[in-house]
């Protein structure tokens, strides 16, 4: 290994979540495909040479689980959906558009997109943030931390990562 190639960022192509980039103890992509969708960005920790089996074991093993974690995301969702529904008025016509949309709780989904997923968040093996974005909220994401495949955490506005 030349000293060129120690300073080099690796790259890995994984068959499942795309093309990685390495720096700093973790592999990241700005277009990985994971809880069956595409283009989220993605940060989950490794070592130069591979992801860490045990952060690839988590995110598989909440990718499975994504069904009943959404079940449990969805109270939320409706909590923090509810004062722009009561207050469509005074939000932009296209917000208002997507509330008349809105029939019922699970109509939700239909206009959140899953941003980012980042395994291990905050430093803390074992959890996972997930982030949206929401057609009635464009100016914030909403983060979920799931730990133990539970919901440990709802935020309304996290920030970058990145």
């Amino acid at each position: 290994m030349s000293l060129v190639d120690l300073f080099r960022r690796p790259r890995l192509q994984d068959p499942r979540l795309g093309t990685l980039r390495y720096a700093r103890g973790r592999w990241t992509s700005d277009a990985a495909a994971c809880f069956g969708q595409r283009d989220v960005a993605l940060r989950i920790p490794g070592s130069r040479s591979a992801i860490a089996s045990d952060a690839r074991e988590l995110l598989e093993g909440l990718e499975r689980q994504y069904g009943v974690i959404r079940a449990q995301m969805l109270p939320y969702l409706q909590e923090h959906y509810a004062p722009y529904a009561e207050n469509a008025d005074e939000l932009s016509e296209k917000a208002v558009k997507v509330i008349g949309a809105i029939r019922e709780p699970e109509d939700l989904w239909g206009h959140i997109t899953l941003v980012r997923v980042w395994v291990g968040a905050r430093g803390l093996p074992g959890s996972v943030e997930l982030a949206y974005e929401t057609a009635w909220d464009i100016e914030h994401t909403i983060g979920v931390t799931i730990s133990g495949a539970k919901i440990a955490d709802f935020c309304g506005s996290v920030g970058p990562w990145w």
